[in-house]
């Protein structure tokens, strides 16, 4: 049974249901967090309504910003709150963030909070039409040892933090790959064994891993003709 409080009707039980933005988990940094608020959606459970709360958060080990929400939550309602300042997290950075609610009333504490991680990755922004064949990427060792491989892309493009995020990197070669019967030969454009492609290495106890690769945002905004 999860821990908490069930099947109880209650006067005051606000719960921080969820963090809406920024998205919790692994996000390319191509969308200004640093000038958006931390967004939550607030359900209140119990059979009053309630209004004029506390509303707090902290990232990291930095200071705690509070909110006053003056909005009534009508029982059995929900809103989705904007802290009054902006997150102010950048790429490249793991952020750790807790979220609660300060209501002396509330009859239910094991609801009253929520703690989420948000890995954000160096990104750019980019429009089409767009092209990449990896020519200008420089090449990593392709040595079979897992997680201690280690390939830097470039161009906006990001192998996500091994151990931390995933298992495995992408990594940067041209010609054969060095595992016998696994591979291309050459790469699919120039299409010669001069030309540089992505592959993962998966001998050497590498299979079943997970390789995260992210690419530039693509900027759709004045792009003609797109279609789902």
């Amino acid at each position: 049974r999860p821990t908490g409080i069930i099947n109880c009707n209650l006067n005051y039980d606000i719960k921080v249901s969820e963090m809406l933005s920024p998205p919790p988990g692994i996000a390319s940094d191509c969308f200004d967090y640093d000038q958006t608020p931390i967004k939550v959606k607030l359900i209140n459970q119990g059979i009053s309504d309630v209004f004029n709360f506390d509303i707090n958060y902290r990232i990291n080990s930095n200071a705690i910003i509070t909110d006053n929400v003056t909005d009534t939550i009508p029982a059995g309602g929900s809103i989705e709150y904007s802290f009054s300042t902006n997150a102010g997290i950048v790429g490249g950075s793991n952020y750790y963030i807790d979220i609660w609610v300060s209501l002396a009333s509330d009859q239910n504490k094991y609801n009253v909070s929520i703690s989420e991680i948000v890995i954000l990755l160096p990104g750019n922004s980019i429009t089409p039409p767009y092209v990449q064949d990896f020519e200008s990427f420089s090449s990593c060792p392709t040595t079979s040892n897992c997680s201690d491989g280690e390939c830097t892309l470039s161009s906006g493009w990001v192998n996500a933090k091994n151990i931390d995020v995933d298992n495995i990197d992408w990594r940067v070669n041209y010609g054969d790959t060095p595992s016998s019967g696994t591979g291309p030969d050459l790469d699919a454009n120039p299409g010669t064994v001069f030309g540089n492609y992505l592959y993962l290495e998966a001998s050497g106890n590498c299979d079943s891993n997970e390789a995260l690769l992210f690419s530039p945002c693509i900027d759709l905004t004045n792009t003609q003709g797109i279609s789902a």
